[in-house]
């Protein structure tokens, strides 16, 4: 079933909601600042908290590869495709399976993390 943009709108403002009164979220989105990031602004998303791309995170715990695409990164770590990529959630497991295995540090999100109002700037200028 597809849904229309306000019932996600709804439902991801409910989530953070939910989970942002127990503590900070951070959305954490591969590629987010070229993409997510800005589909979120798009849609004026109320969120108080904190983003991250996991490019800049795999780029600080794995510096120097060639590539930072999330094909390559689980190609060269788990030596296998990841099952039906490019769709939401196997890309969802994929990132979660890069950010386990190369064991960042809760930290690194945090310091790396901006706060959505930067994120909503730079997107308004672009």
């Amino acid at each position: 079933m597809l849904f229309r943009s306000s019932e996600c709108k709804g439902e991801f403002e409910a989530f953070v909601k939910k989970h942002g009164a127990v503590r900070p979220v951070i959305l954490c989105a591969h590629n987010g600042k070229r993409y997510d990031h800005r589909i979120l602004c798009h849609h004026n998303i109320q969120f108080k908290g904190r983003a991250i791309d996991s490019l800049d995170l795999f780029k600080h715990a794995s510096p120097g590869r060639n590539s930072y695409s999330l094909k390559n990164l689980y190609a060269d770590m788990f030596s296998t495709s990841i099952p039906a990529a490019h769709n939401a959630m196997p890309d969802v497991y994929a990132t979660l399976r890069i950010l386990n295995a190369m064991q960042i540090e809760p930290g690194a999100f945090t310091n790396l993390a901006e706060p959505w109002s930067c994120i909503e700037a730079r997107v308004a200028k672009s």
